[in-house]
């Protein structure tokens, strides 16, 4: 009798730790996740970004994206993942109650406070933490919530930028098909290029040959219009330039990227170029390089491309003042007599 009882108990207490695994989940699933507002990315004209007590602002100008107070130019590719990731972020668990968020970077030290807004009205607020182990995850916080909560990817990266990273480095842009004219200036040298439409090759044999033919015989058909040269680059002394050097000249500022912009000076501070380069179609392109620092890695520059002057790496500034322009020849040493 003793041993149905303690039996009846048994089965009572596997019953009820059956019940408590079925209706207790311990993968923490039966909490309700907060629910992300919907963000059309395309509406927001104004992201805030706040790390270590300092804000860095980009605000939307037509098409175009500024940053900062000076209202420079923004990178769209830099902001694109920015207003990607505001749009679709969305929280996929809860991972911590508490509130010591050193362990996911989400204390004010370390965290980025991401806020956008589209107009006056604010669309999302968020606070971004390192990413998860799996780097397919980021912690993050809502405001007003204590908890700690996974989002999905790894957003983090996107907003860790400051104002140099976020700014459009593109600094000359030129539709190639529409330059008729080069200059070059390169210390005392100069050089002036200009597209130039030759007249059609006539072979005076070939025609009398022809004449002839079309004289014994009616004629059948139209005779086939004389075929036209492409157009060529000549110097302004009527020679031929190098066609392969004036592409490759092209080529290299068609969309020119600076390495740096240069902070604290204006285009006006800079004088003595090196190099002068004008592109002329439409309207006129210019990129004009200076004499690089010593011990300097980079080639000082400005363009008609930027309002402001800018450092351009030293390889790029080279090659492309080493197309079209020969190099002044070393004078010969004279022969020492033994």
């Amino acid at each position: 009798m003793k041993f149905k009882k303690e039996y009846l108990i048994l089965v009572l207490v596997i019953a009820a730790l059956g019940s408590y695994l079925v209706f207790h989940n311990t993968d923490n699933t039966s909490y309700e996740l907060p629910q992300m507002k919907t963000v059309a990315g395309k509406e927001i004209t104004r992201i805030a970004i706040e790390k270590s007590g300092e804000t860095l602002e980009l605000k939307k100008a037509g098409d175009d994206w500024t940053v900062g107070p000076e209202a420079y130019p923004a990178d769209k590719s830099q902001v694109e993942p920015m207003l990607k990731n505001i749009e679709t972020v969305q929280l996929t668990a809860l991972v911590s109650e508490g509130e010591n968020y050193h362990p996911y970077d989400l204390d004010p030290e370390h965290r980025i406070q991401v806020t956008a807004w589209a107009g006056t009205d604010e669309v999302r607020s968020i606070s971004i933490g390192k990413a998860a182990p799996s780097f397919r995850h980021t912690f993050v916080k809502l405001p007003e919530n204590p908890r700690v909560f996974h989002a999905n990817d790894n957003i983090r990266g996107a907003f860790e930028k400051d104002t140099e990273a976020l700014r459009d480095k593109t600094v000359l842009s030129i539709e190639k098909p529409g330059i008729a004219r080069i200059d070059i200036r390169k210390g005392a040298q100069a050089k002036e290029l200009v597209l130039t439409q030759p007249a059609p090759e006539v072979n005076v044999a070939e025609v009398k040959a022809e004449e002839t033919a079309s004289e014994a015989k009616p004629a059948e058909t139209a005779p086939e219009a004389a075929k036209t040269p492409d157009p060529a680059w000549m110097t302004a002394g009527g020679e031929p330039a190098d066609k392969a050097d004036v592409e490759k000249l092209l080529n290299a500022v068609a969309t020119l990227k600076c390495q740096s912009f240069i902070d604290g000076k204006t285009k006006a501070d800079f004088a003595a170029p090196i190099y002068t380069l004008t592109l002329t179609g439409d309207q006129p392109h210019t990129l004009v390089i200076y004499a690089k620092p010593e011990n300097g890695d980079a080639y000082p520059a400005t363009s008609s491309g930027s309002d402001y002057p800018f450092n351009i790496s030293t390889h790029t500034a080279e090659e492309i003042m080493k197309y079209l322009v020969e190099e002044p020849e070393a004078k010969a040493k004279p022969v020492e007599k033994k």
